[in-house]
């Protein structure tokens, strides 16, 4: 938010027209996201009617309908489109706590530590659309041979955006030949320093990315456009350099992000930045204020910078580039500088005692409001702490009292207590304020009227030391009066339970929590007066893992005029509305809603599914690895509640249910009830007692719907006994759900299936999921593979009944008759597909094949398929193609035996694929790839791949329990 809007806020914070008015301008100059932000401020507020509040959030959605992932809400909120959300999973003997209802499971927490699973799922909705951010790249060369190679590498790139070049240090590499499209700007200034801080901040203040680059570096000729698309769905990511691992024989590119290893993945990532190499979005910039000219060199100076962006809640991620050297220069390898690191960066993995230091580790913040009578007992407590690296931080509230006074005489002074003096604007708008003061990694929070007790700060304080998973640590509390006499203990909750916190307060003073992860929240409601710190805590609680420290810290003056205290029925009301809203932002709102059992105890509330909300539980779950329940599920999500979970589950959920009707158990594959038996007897006990429990599951009132994926499982370890099962299967659901009309009589040829139960929902495309915007002659180079080659491809896991070893065999033929000819395998192996065949590969042959014997990430998927020429599929056994579904979305022929699915989808002309007689094996599919390549000599490659691609554009996933 620009500073100047921040202090109007600030200097009228109670006036939500003031808000408005902010909204306004800030819409007005393109920054969307700041203007919802500003917003939300005031959905509460009871001066602004909720229409209006409407008409202007309708409006900035008119203007701004892509959103952005700032933090985990924003992803929960903005769900991706054509995409169901994660599911959640209903535990067969999972305990809740007392009037928490089975069934509302909670979903995932989303970007806990430095996952970034979010980001990647919520930029591949973009597609193919084209990003132009515009970009400034600030480079530092570490001699003239290294500034042409870099710009060299920027000529090549394929983004569309404004690219501009600066260009920094003492000496201008004159008489280089650095010709470029790019702007180029020279500033006779070195990185870090006073001289540079202003022309930093000059970018800062336009929209866009900058890109810092130093040393010997080049990038691939996607590089910008890959830290462009990342940008432009989030402020929140520091997109790091990374040189690439070298070349092996599985074919690493700069999108293999598994492959390539765990980059960033340990708990204080900025740690692992490579010197000032990275890119950050101009919002960033601004928030942070740039670079520490205290540094002499560029890679201590960025890592301390990278730090303050991480404890602003950014995420780190790699960028992987083909060269990056020499980034360190001698000014950096003075122990000065590590030194002034480990001043500025209070992490416990730079910083191994306590002292006193220039940015401390732990901050304490206190609200205060007419706080003068108990304030220096607050504020002393924690200067008597048995640990030294702490501050103190204080919102003055708008006091009328002395408080300004008191501070300033007894603590003006002390550079461990700092404050600030704002117009009054609630307990919310003073806590936020004075958390913005904080600069430690960890925050505490104490109300001016309370006290700690000793040792409480370095407890917590370790314990997050030790549990970098953990956002928030707290303890138990005792009550005491205004004399500081103990009173009782206060209410402790002994373990946290997200469950529990659902239902009432349990995050118990005292509370230390993170600095990052206080920033991946929307922090304290400013249009509430109390359940301000409930919220705030739920909100906390959605980003990452609690642990209650069981030994009283803490204590809690109870005076009579406390918060919690006062306005007993308000309190009640927004502790309702936090709930309510909490619900909203883990996506459970549509199909549950708050109840209060009793009206005479109104704070005694619990959870209810909403009248005639369809439930449907399924299983096995396979959405981790596979997207396919995911999309398939994705027509009926806001009709129907999905959530994984056995038989045993789905009738601990309908016991009892008002509605049974409303309960369906969906079935995909069957194979999972062999797995683990030992030996045939225990398989056949499972499954009839899986049996059993549908036939319960049917006669509680609910429906059973089974999908049927293949006629018999893949490699079934006991097909007598699956066509068995498959069979009394086919009797006992209600609905039996097929992807083809065609599959029918293939189906019915193992065993039947009653007609009147068939439900057809073809299978849909799967362009929700993969990025899509590298150039076929782009994803070539990348992948090593030349102009003139016809490529055929073969992705996915390599398993025996997939044929692979067959098109092995037929690819030799092929081969034989056209040089050009390559094969590429892009898959896990899982079994070897050269181990059977007629005669060893050849050395020339084995060099025509191509293989990624890994997984491939999602980003790296359009690498394989959009460099290939033909997809083959050679499976043996086979009722269901999502494989040749995926190839179509890229605009890729495919060639699959002739099946009825493949049959339907591709039609029987053969413009975007062929169809090959499985029976007579390898010589027809021979004669098929054959066909392809001829098509592909004749000019008519690019008309099937235009049908491949509008085939799949209308493979829509169609609802099948709201239809």
């Amino acid at each position: 938010m620009h500073k100047h809007i921040s202090e109007e806020i600030c200097a009228r914070p109670r006036n939500p027209w003031t808000r408005v008015l902010a909204a306004l301008k800030l819409v007005e100059h393109g920054y969307h996201y700041d203007t919802q932000r500003v917003l939300d401020t005031i959905a509460y507020a009871d001066e602004i009617p909720q229409d209006i509040l409407r008409m202007y959030r309708d409006l900035i959605s008119a203007q701004y309908s892509a959103g952005k992932i700032n933090i985990p809400a924003d992803f929960s909120r903005n769900r991706v489109e054509g995409l169901h959300p994660h599911f959640r999973a209903l535990a067969e003997a999972q305990r809740y706590p007392p009037h928490y209802p089975y069934g509302l499971a909670l979903p995932r927490i989303a970007g806990a530590g430095n996952d970034t699973w979010h980001f990647s799922e919520f930029s591949a909705s973009l597609g193919a659309v084209d990003v132009a951010i515009p970009v400034d790249i600030v480079f530092c060369p570490v001699d003239p041979e290294a500034a042409r190679q870099f710009v060299a590498s920027i000529e090549r790139q394929q983004y569309r955006g404004n690219v501009r070049i600066h260009m920094f240090g003492e000496q201008r590499p004159w008489g280089l030949p650095l010709e470029t499209s790019a702007e180029i700007t020279y500033h006779p200034v070195t990185l870090p320093s006073r001289e540079s801080a202003e022309l930093l901040a000059g970018l800062a203040r336009e929209h866009g990315v900058v890109i810092f680059a130093s040393g010997s570096i080049v990038f691939d000729e996607t590089t910008l456009e890959r830290i462009a698309r990342v940008a432009s769905i989030s402020d929140r990511v520091v997109q790091a350099f990374v040189p690439l691992p070298a070349a092996t024989d599985n074919l690493v590119t700069p999108f293999s992000g598994k492959a390539a290893g765990k980059a960033f993945g340990r708990p204080y990532p900025f740690r692992d930045v490579r010197g000032m190499n990275f890119a950050l979005t101009t919002r960033m910039l601004r928030q942070v204020q740039g670079f520490d000219h205290r540094f002499s060199g560029t890679f201590q100076s960025a890592r301390e910078l990278c730090f303050r962006l991480f404890n602003r809640g950014c995420y780190f991620q790699p960028v992987f580039v083909p060269h990056l050297e020499h980034f360190k220069r001698s000014e950096d390898r003075r122990p000065k500088e590590s030194t002034l690191f480990g001043e500025l960066s209070p992490n416990p993995w730079d910083r191994k005692s306590d002292g006193t230091y220039l940015v401390p580790k732990v901050s304490i913040y206190i609200p205060a409001w007419n706080a003068s009578k108990y304030i220096r007992r607050a504020i002393d407590s924690v200067l008597e702490q048995d640990m030294e690296d702490l501050e103190v931080c204080v919102a003055d509230d708008g006091s009328s009292d002395k408080t300004a006074d008191l501070l300033k005489r007894h603590y003006g002074k002390n550079p461990k207590v700092r404050w600030i003096k704002l117009p009054n604007g609630g307990i919310g708008f003073a806590s936020n304020q004075a958390i913005s003061l904080t600069r430690g990694l960890y925050v505490g929070q104490l109300d001016s009227d309370d006290r700690l007790k000793p040792g409480a700060v370095r407890r917590l304080a370790s314990y997050l030391d030790e549990n970098t998973d953990v956002v928030c640590c707290y303890s138990s509390c005792e009550r005491i009066d205004a004399e500081e006499n103990y009173i009782s203990n206060e209410y402790s909750w002994p373990r946290f339970s997200r469950e529990k916190l659902l239902l009432t307060s349990i995050v118990h003073h005292f509370r230390m929590f993170r600095r990052q992860a206080w920033e991946r929240t929307e922090g304290f409601r400013e249009d509430i007066a109390n359940a301000v710190d409930y919220d705030f805590f739920l909100k906390l609680s959605e980003v990452g893992r609690f642990h209650h420290v069981e030994e009283i810290l803490y204590q809690r003056r109870w005076h009579g005029s406390n918060t919690s205290s006062v306005h007993v029925d308000k309190q009640t009301s927004n502790t309702h509305r936090v709930q309510a809203e909490a619900l909203a932002r883990l996506g459970l709102d549509p199909f549950w809603e708050l109840h209060v059992p009793d009206a005479s105890e109104p704070r005694k509330i619990t959870y209810r599914r909403k009248t005639n909300a369809k439930h449907v539980t399924f299983w096995p779950d396979y959405s981790r690895k596979n997207p396919y329940q995911r999309l398939l599920y994705a027509p009926d999500a806001h009709q129907v509640e999905f959530a994984a979970g056995t038989i045993g589950a789905a009738l601990r959920l309908i016991e009892g249910s008002p509605n049974p009707e409303d309960h369906v158990f969906h079935l995909h594959w069957t194979n999972f009830l062999f797995r683990g038996a030992e030996g045939e007897a225990a398989a056949r006990d499972t499954c009839e007692q899986f049996l059993t429990s549908l036939a319960e599951f049917r006669a509680a009132g609910g429906k059973l719907v089974w999908t049927i994926h293949n006629v018999l499982s893949h490699e079934s370890p006991y097909p007598e006994l699956e066509v068995e099962i498959s069979r009394r299967l086919a009797e006992a659901v209600d609905v039996i759900h097929l992807h083809s009309a065609l599959s029918i009589p293939e189906v019915e040829a193992v065993f039947a299936i009653p007609s009147e139960k068939i439900k057809i929902a073809p299978h849909g495309n799967f362009l929700p999921v993969y990025p899509n915007y590298v150039s076929p002659g782009a994803a070539r180079r990348y992948l090593n593979i030349r102009p003139e080659d016809d490529v055929f491809l073969f992705n996915g896991q390599i398993r025996g009944y997939k044929g692979v070893g067959m098109l092995i065999e037929a690819f030799r033929t092929i081969l034989a008759e056209n040089p050009n000819a390559l094969l590429v395998l892009a898959g896990q192996i899982l079994e070897d597909p050269f181990s059977d065949l007629s005669t060893p590969l050849t050395e020339a042959e084995r060099s025509r094949i191509y293989v990624a014997g890994r997984f491939i990430d999602n980003l790296e998927v359009q690498l394989f398929l959009n460099a290939a020429d033909f997809a083959v599929y050679p499976y043996r056994n086979i009722l269901t193609s999502g494989s040749l579904m995926l190839a179509l979305g890229f605009g890729l022929p495919a060639v699959l035996p002739d099946v009825g699915m493949a049959r339907e989808v591709l039609g029987t002309q053969g413009d975007a694929g062929l169809l090959y007689d499985g029976g007579q094996g390898t010589a027809s599919l021979t004669a098929a790839l054959r066909e392809m390549v001829d098509r592909k000599r004749r000019g008519g490659l690019h008309a099937m791949k235009l049908r491949a691609r509008a085939l799949a554009e209308n493979a829509e996933w169609r609802p099948i329990f709201s239809a």
